[in-house]
């Protein structure tokens, strides 16, 4: 009959074997908590918005801080911050949990703003991943997901409705799918629409990075109305970067579990927890100001978004 110590020599047994196969030691971390060890490792000390002067900020989903200083327009002051999550669940979480922001209006085009709502405590949350006058082209339509115009047109509306509020106004290019190449726009079954293509080696990083500088700079013009209509201060900002053939450590690609052995998809996109520059350095840009806007603090109102497409939009973007 084993005994205790028989027990802990068969373990210690294991271990040794692990320790001979570095494949078995990687799938063992990946499994038992590669994702929580990521997590550990991560530096989270990066910029709170809620802590820094803005009237509004302008968020652009996976916008990374190299290429937006290549795009900079012309007035304004640049600075590359850090941001505190690699991906926007965590963006939300380390900015939002835990603090009361009821003076804040945040206007979204990503669904995961609504999946992780439990985490703002804010004035209210406007969503506009789902769009009436576009659903009838259906989910995979060209622009209906990424559509920066609609969403500019609301927050100003929004800014005239809640005057004295901050705005958060979250928009989502250049996230995925694109919506322009060479100055035309992408078919549904386009190869360049996401990073699928890319990730199996049928599309070029330089492809793939030049797309991404595109659709980066139709965001920037498509604000340029905003920023024309309303009053107070301005930042323009990314929740996170993205990830444009550059990939990763190798190390990091063991321990996260979102393709497994494919270590090669890893080197597009966006992955929770993943500290490197290309996804955590962000734009920081700081508009002029002549007036700020005198905000206060009300007790949250209802919300203004459909749950029942919150899942189908989520896997449209790549979520799930």
């Amino acid at each position: 009959m084993p005994t205790d110590d028989g027990r802990s020599h068969m373990n210690l047994g294991r271990i040794k074997k692990g320790l001979s196969n570095p494949r078995l030691v990687a799938r063992f971390l990946r499994e038992q908590g590669g994702n929580a060890l990521l997590r550990w490792i991560f530096d989270d000390s990066g910029v709170r918005v809620l802590d820094q002067e803005w009237d509004t900020l302008v968020i652009l989903d996976c916008g990374r801080y190299d290429i937006f200083a290549e795009l900079e327009p012309s007035s304004g002051t640049l600075r590359k911050k850090r941001s505190a999550g690699s991906v926007t669940a965590d963006f939300l979480k380390r900015n939002f949990s835990g603090r009361r922001a009821h003076d804040v209006v945040y206007l979204s085009a990503n669904p995961q703003v609504a999946n992780h709502r439990e985490h703002l405590d804010v004035h209210k949350v406007i969503g506009m991943w789902h769009d009436d006058k576009r659903e009838k082209q259906g989910q995979e339509n060209r622009r209906g997901l990424t559509d920066p115009e609609p969403v500019v047109d609301r927050a100003i509306e929004l800014h005239e409705e809640y005057p004295n509020k901050r705005h958060i106004v979250h928009l989502l290019p250049p996230h995925v799918p694109h919506i322009f190449k060479d100055g035309a726009e992408l078919p549904t079954d386009s190869p360049y629409r996401n990073y699928e293509a890319a990730r199996a080696g049928e599309v070029d990083a330089s492809e793939m990075r030049d797309i991404y500088s595109e659709n980066y700079e139709y965001v920037i013009d498509a604000i340029q109305p905003l920023i024309d209509e309303i009053d107070g201060k301005i930042v323009v900002t990314a929740d996170h970067g993205e990830l444009l053939g550059e990939g990763m450590p190798r190390w990091m690609k063991h321990l996260h579990n979102r393709w497994g052995n494919q270590w090669w998809k890893y080197d597009f996109g966006h992955y929770g927890d993943i500290d490197v520059p290309e996804l955590v350095d962000v734009p920081w840009l700081e508009l002029p100001v002549e007036t700020r806007r005198e905000t206060v603090s009300e007790p949250p109102v209802t919300d203004e978004y459909e749950t029942e497409s919150i899942r189908s939009q989520l896997e449209a973007l790549g979520y799930r």
